[in-house]
């Protein structure tokens, strides 16, 4: 530590930096990890189809970040609650194209306490239906093992 180049580096800022980098690089392989390990203990738990539509889970913080991306939503910033176990985010998807981004859903406890669609839209009717059933038969305390 008494080294001149450890304790002054030529290039603080680039010093800094990689710092920083191989932290944030350490942590999110953390929240990825629990993260994972948060859908692997609710494995089948929230699944429900009806009406054409279903739930799908994530298998990865960047599968939340695409579909915050691809909505145009604020979804991609709740990983970190997620392996937190804050909340859990769940996509609803039309059983016709189970790949593309229809509506995510925020789950606190047992309630889905956001359900939006692109750009933040409210949901349709349909959809208000479907999100109805689901918190009545999955979410409700006597079915759901795990709660956020």
């Amino acid at each position: 530590m008494k080294n001149s180049i450890v304790v002054y580096p030529k290039d603080i800022q680039k010093s800094y930096d990689k710092v920083v980098r191989r932290f944030k690089q350490k942590k999110d392989s953390q929240i990825k990890r629990e993260f994972i390990a948060v859908y692997q203990q609710l494995s089948g738990q929230l699944d429900f189809e009806r009406d054409g539509f279903k739930i799908v889970y994530p298998s990865t913080p960047d599968d939340v970040i695409a579909e915050g991306h691809v909505l145009h939503h604020c979804v991609g910033s709740y990983t970190e609650r997620v392996a937190e176990k804050e909340c859990i985010i769940l996509f609803l998807r039309k059983c016709s194209d189970e790949t593309k981004p229809f509506y995510t859903v925020e789950v606190r406890g047992q309630r889905a306490v956001q359900v939006q669609s692109k750009g933040n839209c409210d949901m349709t009717p349909e959809v208000e239906a479907f999100i109805t059933a689901w918190e009545q038969r999955v979410l409700s305390p006597r079915h759901l093992a795990i709660a956020a």
